[in-house]
């Protein structure tokens, strides 16, 4: 077989060939004594060599046959040849049917058999195109543009599927650097050799090849194809996943614990939800009791100026060195009943705040733990990874991480608005004190007054003008008060009137939240669901990728297998079987000189190796 670099290859696999040159010693050439004995043979080995089309299709096959002689005599092989050729001795072959027979001295008996247009167990297309366009191999020779080149192989029906499903398929691309640029080749382990470049491709047991690659090609040559098919029979020992396993268990584990950690986030977020939905319904309430205080300030402010006026008016009449004995008193008694009234309304709503409060209050506190029951950190970028690396419903960690994520704004959002909700507090707390206290000046006012008319039933009596004239100055002081008291209401009322303004904001702000919550309720319900199928699916994770390990260990490891013969089910106690194969070079044909010089290069191996051709 010339033009076979593969013989390289050929020379690596076989055992030692003995072979006769016609200078050696007559003992070599000649035909080796029978003893008209039968001869018995250990163990037989094949090597396949076959010649493929650029296409991938079989031209012919040689099997160089190897038998391991351990007693003389004649010895019987079977196989269907076209020819067959002794490569051990000149002893005459015999060919009757697929029965192969010769005799043999003790030792390794080697013979080749030539089969024309057999197949071979795996279907091989190989396909070229240069920019865009299939053409044939024959027109790439001395071609420039981009090269595409595909090589698929898969199972052939009517050859013994033993070979397809044991042996693996080394295939070898290889041609000058200077040639061809860009290279891609997916799946390929690229090397050089020399001036050349190597792309080497593995097609594993049980697998249909699927190889190519890409590149820009100038003045394009390229050697032939070589594709090597041997049985996967080195026993694998089973990888250390000591240590993956061990980590796989801590990432198991670190899920169990963010799925505890939702679960709390969760209820946090429940709690969340429960203690803003009671906030809104407070701040509802008390929106309306802003509202309502604002709608009847008018009538509050208007009783007061009435009560500043009269006092003011009182004040200005009542003079004892010109009183009136016939003086009505009744304006007294109207004006500590207004001032009753008057107080009577304000402790009215300053119980109103003082409840709205107290639930206000009771709001915000549910509000905080729950936002408190958040927690504070939050998982590492590498769990996260991780956690991708886990599963493929991404979809679900998706949520988990944007649903998180949301829970942290939230708690950071509360912690930049809390003094705000803090100022409520403050406000609602001296509004109730202020009322209060306007409530106490108030009825101080009216009992004081009402004790001053109770002493002027003898006005004749001096002690009763003396009582009179300390009415007069009472009313007077009374009158000068109540100015600054009916000016702080005024100003009461009109900060009422703004606090509700502004309020409604911040009522629609509350309202907003816990809607949004509610919506981070349902997320988070969601989230601790998909967490707990993510914990359930990796809880037994390191077992089931130990098992997995195994089951990939065991799909690779064909230690088991027992060769089979490719040239015929009758060969018993094969113990090797390979194939190397070859496709015809692209290349550009050489002149004379060139052809000249290529035969005075030929070295000691190429002439052993055309023993073969």
């Amino acid at each position: 077989m010339n033009k076979w670099t593969a013989g390289l290859l050929a020379a690596l696999i076989l055992p030692p060939v003995y072979i006769g040159f016609a200078d050696d010693t007559a003992h070599d050439n000649e035909t080796p004594e029978t003893s008209g004995t039968d001869g018995e043979v250990a163990s037989k080995e094949e090597v396949i060599y076959g010649n493929l089309n650029h296409d991938g299709s079989v031209t012919d096959l040689y099997v160089v046959n190897m038998l391991d002689v351990t007693s003389a005599g004649r010895i019987v092989d079977y196989g269907n040849y076209d020819s067959v050729q002794n490569l051990t001795s000149l002893a005459e072959i015999q060919i009757d049917g697929d029965e192969i027979s010769a005799e043999a001295e003790e030792g390794w008996f080697y013979y080749q058999g030539n089969k024309d247009g057999a197949t071979l167990p795996w279907a091989m297309d190989i396909t070229y195109t240069l920019d865009g366009e299939e053409v044939d191999a024959g027109d790439l020779a001395g071609a420039d543009g981009h090269l595409h080149l595909s090589l698929t192989t898969e199972a052939n029906d009517g050859v013994n599927p033993s070979f397809y499903e044991n042996y693996t398929l080394q295939v070898s691309v290889s041609f000058d650097a200077s040639v061809a640029g860009n290279i891609h080749a997916p799946d390929a382990t690229v090397a050089n050799a020399g001036k050349e470049r190597q792309l080497s491709y593995t097609v594993m047991p049980e697998t249909d090849g699927d190889i190519e690659f890409f590149a820009d090609v100038t003045d394009f040559e390229m050697n032939g194809i070589e594709i090597a098919a041997i049985p996967m029979t080195l026993a694998m020992e089973d990888p250390d996943t000591g240590e993956m396993v061990s980590e796989l268990r801590d990432l198991s584990d670190g899920i169990a614990e963010i799925h505890d950690g939702v679960g709390e986030l969760n209820d946090g977020v429940f709690e969340l939800v429960d203690g803003l939905w009671t906030l809104t319904d407070g701040s509802s309430d008390f929106l309306s009791g802003l509202r309502e205080v604002d709608g009847s300030s008018g009538d509050l402010v208007h009783g007061s100026r009435e009560i500043r006026d009269g006092l003011a008016q009182l004040d200005r009449e009542l003079d004892v060195s010109e009183f009136d004995m016939d003086v009505d008193l009744n304006g007294f008694d109207e004006l500590t009943k207004g001032l009753h009234e008057l107080s009577g309304g304000l402790e009215e709503l300053s119980g109103g705040l003082g409840l709205l409060g107290d639930q206000y209050e009771e709001a915000r506190k549910a509000l905080d733990e729950a936002v408190k029951a958040i927690p504070e950190e939050v998982p590492s970028e590498e769990a996260i990874k991780a956690l991708y690396m886990t599963t493929e419903d991404h979809e679900t960690l998706d949520s988990l991480v944007d649903q998180y994520a949301a829970a942290q704004r939230v708690k950071q959002t509360y912690d930049a608005v809390s003094g705000a909700f803090d100022a409520v507090t403050g406000t609602l707390g001296e509004a109730v004190k202020g009322l209060d206290e306007s409530v106490t000046g108030l009825r101080t006012m009216a009992s004081e007054l009402e004790a001053s008319l109770a002493s002027f039933e003898d006005l004749e009596d001096p002690e009763a003008l003396e009582g009179l004239r300390e009415l007069e100055r009472g009313i007077g002081e009374l009158s000068s008060n109540y100015h600054a008291f009916h000016d702080g209401l005024v100003s009461y009322t009109g900060g009422v009137g703004e606090l509700a303004g502004n309020y409604r904001d911040l009522d629609d702000g509350v309202s907003e939240a816990a809607d949004g919550t509610r919506e981070l309720g349902d997320g988070t319900d969601e989230l601790y669901d998909g967490t707990g199928e993510l914990e359930e699916n990796t809880r037994d994770l390191p077992d089931q990728i130990q098992d997995e390990v195994d089951e990939l260990m065991a799909e690779y490891d064909k230690s088991d297998y027992e060769p089979v013969s490719f040239v015929s089910e009758r060969n018993e106690q094969v113990s090797v079987v390979q194939f190397v194969l070859r496709t015809d070079a692209i290349e550009l044909p050489d002149d004379e000189d060139g052809e000249l010089a290529e035969e005075d290069e030929e070295n000691w191996f190429d002439r052993i190796m055309n023993l073969f051709s």
